[in-house]
């Protein structure tokens, strides 16, 4: 597999829509089959209610043995948005107070190592540096809000999530103008896992015939 696994480098297949809610479907095949040697039909839906996008996942487990899996967004999103704004000048808001600890990343894998964030207001600005060395891991913190504040502080943006652990990444270029804030249900490895991939940290497993599902929510 890539970086980010196959199923964002595949084409889904229009499965139901209505007023303001469409679903897409990608299912097990040879070409999955040969990376990932299981059974599936992954669900993407999308529901528009007033200023708010739900993004949904569904995924179900049509075979008769476990299906561990993974699965997150990738959500970029502008930032600043005034123009007269640099992106030095705004913050990231959080519902939790106090410290913040990300885990580090090592290449395409987590370290050991750890860097610890103080919160003020419950928000971060964002450092032209804070993406040098990849990501942001924030994990089992009880962050279930993450915002994008302009320069006075103000949310226009916020992602509602019930996921254990959430990136916030930009290319390390501080040119870049956009900020993710990616809820994951899954994590690439700790380095020297050796491990099966039932038993990854964050991995899910859906019994034989059984379904999974989970989301976030972009309000603006």
């Amino acid at each position: 597999m890539g970086q980010h696994g196959f199923a964002c480098d595949m084409e889904f297949v229009l499965d139901t829509q209505s007023g303001n809610e469409i679903w897409f479907v990608l299912r097990s095949n040879e070409e999955t089959l040969a990376k990932y040697p299981y059974e599936f039909v992954l669900k993407l839906g999308y529901r528009l209610i007033d200023t708010k996008v739900e993004v949904l996942w569904h995924v179900e487990n049509p075979s008769q043995e476990e299906l561990p899996f993974a699965i997150g967004g990738h959500p970029a999103f502008n930032c600043p948005i005034n123009e007269a704004e640099k992106q030095s000048d705004c913050y990231l808001k959080f519902d939790v107070d106090g410290t913040i600890v990300s885990q580090t990343i090592d290449g395409y894998l987590v370290g050991e190592a750890t860097k610890s964030y103080v919160l003020e207001d419950r928000r971060l600005r964002i450092d032209e540096h804070m993406f040098d060395n990849d990501a942001l891991i924030l994990a089992d913190q009880g962050i279930h809000q993450a915002a994008l504040c302009n320069a006075s502080g103000e949310a226009y943006l916020t992602i509602e999530m019930d996921a254990p652990l959430f990136g916030v990444w930009r290319p390390a270029d501080p040119g870049a103008p956009f900020v993710c804030i990616e809820p994951w249900y899954g994590r690439s490895d700790r380095i020297g896992y050796e491990g099966e991939l039932r038993d990854r940290e964050y991995e899910n497993v859906i019994a034989a015939g059984a379904t999974w599902e989970a989301g976030y929510a972009i309000l603006v």
